[in-house]
């Protein structure tokens, strides 16, 4: 082996690397037979000075999970007597889009800085909520918030309808019913 003819980063358990008398066995390698096997799935490192091959391990794949503080846009699901919304995460901002959603609990308490008596007043099944996630037991589901301007509702379908409403005079109206509906409505909403 030349310096600089590695011609594959990434190698796999048992691969061939090299033979012991162009180099010397290093970290998660063996040597079996004159030759340098990997141990690993990993990447290959060459030292061409003191004649060392090793294997160094690939970077895993995590996937993409919610975190504490991330905002998340979120699909609502259900609300169940007007306290808990059930939400499917879709999203991470600024991070992506997740492979598989991930249920998020919304409170009512967790909806507004006012008094709010029922999660029916200011959401309903089907719209999409930008949300923040203030925490997580020990994985899902991820509790959320909508309190302050810039989360809530950023896109609502008309009850009666169902066409998407608009942002109109600081609610949402139906062109179709003709109709004004109320809900927590985000900065972020998307027809203006």
């Amino acid at each position: 082996m030349k310096e600089g003819s590695i011609k594959r980063d990434i190698v796999t358990p048992g691969e061939t690397l090299a033979v012991i008398e162009e180099f010397f066995p290093g970290e998660n390698t063996l040597e079996k037979k004159g030759e340098i096997r990997s141990l690993i799935v990993g990447l290959i490192q060459a030292d061409f000075n003191r004649r060392v091959i090793s294997v160094r391990k690939a970077r895993k794949n995590r996937p993409l999970l919610p975190e504490p503080g991330d905002v998340i846009y979120a699909l609502v699901q259900t609300v169940k007597d007007g306290v808990i919304a059930i939400n499917d995460i879709i999203e991470i901002e600024n991070k992506g889009v997740l492979s598989v959603p991930f249920t998020g609990i919304l409170h009512v308490s967790e909806s507004s800085s006012s008094y709010v008596k029922s999660l029916y007043e200011i959401l309903r099944p089907g719209d999409f909520i930008r949300a923040v996630v203030v925490g997580r037991m020990k994985g899902p589901p991820y509790r959320l918030s909508i309190k302050g301007r810039d989360f809530g509702v950023i896109l609502a379908r008309c009850n009666f309808c169902l066409r998407y409403l608009r942002l109109k005079g600081g609610q949402l109206y139906c062109g179709r019913c003709k109709t004004t509906l109320r809900r927590k409505i985000s900065l972020y909403y998307l027809f203006k």
